[in-house]
């Protein structure tokens, strides 16, 4: 992107972390390094934390982070639900469908919007990662201000452009566009628009997701996208990868990380 093409305007950058994955995250290297693939410099990095067992050795991990400027914050999100709920008007019981796994898959997300202040949020999911150096944050931030209906902008996920496309409503140079498709493995999203008391839609396409995750966030986000039109433009240079990595250890990682 040409300089004068640029767009000052605000950023945080936030990821989570919980049980199975805060020793990965925090303590193997895979935090800093899903920060630096996207090559910007963020006005703020947070980390929320939730669901884990003990909370003073994560805590001394987080800490060490920020200490070593990887993050500026971390949070442990239980100390914030009641306000979270209350600031966007949500019950906790309509999370639950199957079970209570779509509250904890939803809470840190919904925290991380509560909780910044900028312009946009970064969001990556704690086993995502850009597949390479690459800003396209200031691509996003050039698509959002020609575009006032789109409300996410990401980049394709696991090198799927083909899948991208056939989802999409539109093409335009250096993305695609789609309506709904939500995904919360990495996003960039408006904050002004995520804000608000948005959190409480149907759809009945919304539905797809899997009923395991009950009522979560991405499911929520997607009916609201679907039910006013609002767009998620899908860049074309770029992908992230997603590995899923459920009780993932550190030798895992460091075979995964001399891959990648």
């Amino acid at each position: 992107m040409e300089a004068e093409e640029k767009i000052k305007s605000s950023v945080t950058f936030s990821t989570k972390c919980w049980e199975n994955d805060w020793s990965v995250i925090l303590e193997a290297g895979f935090l800093d390094k899903m920060i630096k693939r996207n090559n910007y410099n963020f006005d703020e990095k947070i980390l929320v934390i939730n669901n884990i067992k003990n909370k003073k050795k994560v805590e001394e991990a987080a800490l060490k982070q920020k200490r070593n400027g990887v993050i500026d914050r971390y949070f442990f999100v239980e100390e914030y639900e009641d306000n979270i709920l209350d600031f966007f008007n949500i019950s906790r019981k309509s999370f639950f469908e199957k079970n209570k796994d779509g509250y904890l898959y939803s809470i840190c997300e919904l925290f991380e919007i509560f909780y910044a202040k900028t312009d946009y949020l970064v969001h990556f999911s704690g086993d995502s990662i850009l597949e390479k150096k690459y800003n396209w944050i200031d691509e996003g931030k050039l698509i959002f201000t020609k575009n006032d209906n789109v409300s996410v902008v990401n980049p394709c996920w696991d090198g799927k452009f083909n899948e991208v496309k056939n989802e999409s409503i539109e093409e335009k140079d250096n993305y695609f566009l789609s309506e709904g498709y939500f995904s919360d493995q990495c996003y960039m999203i408006k904050l002004k628009d995520f804000k608000k008391r948005i959190y409480n839609e149907i759809h009945p396409f919304s539905k797809r997701y899997p009923r395991y995750a009950g009522n979560l966030f991405e499911k929520r986000v997607d009916a609201w996208m679907r039910n006013y039109k609002k767009q998620r433009a899908t860049l074309k240079n770029i992908s992230y990868k997603h590995k899923n990595w459920n009780l993932f250890n550190k030798l895992k990682f460091k075979i995964f990380n001399k891959k990648n």
